[in-house]
């Protein structure tokens, strides 16, 4: 929730959030990494795999699947550690400079603040916000704030 604010909040420039997003994606495992390290396929198998994906608009995952190297619930737990792995949002903006750590204490009050008045804005009880409904709610919070 809070990476969500950190990016419709405008509070970092994008091409800052860019360079960010590419940083996390370098610092996340790869698919084929962690289903060798699974025991779910073998260096053989990832290696044969990378290869056709070189002349196919297939994904990684797609094709293990296509191929009957993987089963779609393989995939899913892979997936599953791949995102458990991936660092989050604040950590690389904090690792790159996009933010200080002084920065990310005021965003965190003012995303602490928006959440506070939110059911007072709305006339309506605050309860657990889907990602959807969060990140509507923190754009009319960033546009509050520019108006």
């Amino acid at each position: 929730m809070f990476d969500d604010y950190i990016v419709t909040s405008g509070a970092v420039p994008n091409d800052r959030l860019q360079q960010a997003f590419e940083a996390r994606a370098a610092r996340t495992p790869r698919v084929g990494q962690i289903a060798r390290e699974m025991g779910m396929l073998s260096s053989r198998q990832v290696l044969e795999l990378l290869d056709h994906q070189r002349t196919s608009t297939s994904r990684f995952c797609e094709l293990a699947v296509e191929k009957r190297m993987l089963t779609e619930r393989q995939v899913l737990r892979i997936l599953t550690e791949q995102a458990g792995r991936r660092p989050a949002l604040l950590e690389v903006l904090l690792d790159t400079g996009a933010l200080t750590r002084a920065e990310v204490l005021e965003l965190r009050r003012k995303h602490a603040k928006s959440i506070r008045t939110a059911p007072e804005h709305t006339g309506t009880r605050l309860k657990q916000l889907s990602r959807e409904e969060f990140s509507q709610l923190a754009k009319q919070c960033a546009n509050d704030r520019t108006t």
